[in-house]
């Protein structure tokens, strides 16, 4: 029923409403579905083309391909960027130590608690046992 609407409605192109019925007349089974994709098949506008809000068809932007960041370079052993992360890693490492004995002995010994606090603890230091020196 909802597809003798889409047929029976003014914007629908007439030829492709009459190939629609013939088809029916035919003995063919045509759902809602396939009514609304070929209709809408029917208006989409061509390769390359645009509806403007007017309606008319203009000429489609061409976006400029997105650019690849350029590589970056692997940092060379003892650099400034080097030293930097090792000493920003080994500060992570102590603060994550330090940070999990104080949260053990605000636990008092909840078995959970102490379960989650190494699972978030082993998490936290994988983060900072990347390695690239």
């Amino acid at each position: 029923m909802r597809a003798l609407y889409l047929l029976g409605a003014n914007s629908t192109p007439a030829p492709i409403r009459q190939d629609i019925i013939q088809r029916a007349a035919g003995g063919e089974k045509i759902s809602y579905e396939q009514v609304k994709d070929e209709i809408a098949r029917a208006k989409a506008p061509p390769p390359g083309k645009v509806i403007g809000r007017d309606g008319k068809l203009y000429p489609a932007r061409r976006e400029a391909p997105e650019a690849e960041p350029p590589p970056q370079p692997e940092p060379e052993p003892d650099t400034p960027v080097v030293y930097e992360h090792k000493a920003d890693r080994s500060l992570a490492l102590q603060i994550i130590d330090i940070g999990c004995k104080v949260m053990t002995n605000s636990l008092q010994g909840s078995r959970d608690g102490l379960e989650r606090l190494n699972r978030v603890r082993k998490e936290m230091r994988k983060h900072w046992d990347v390695q690239w020196f």
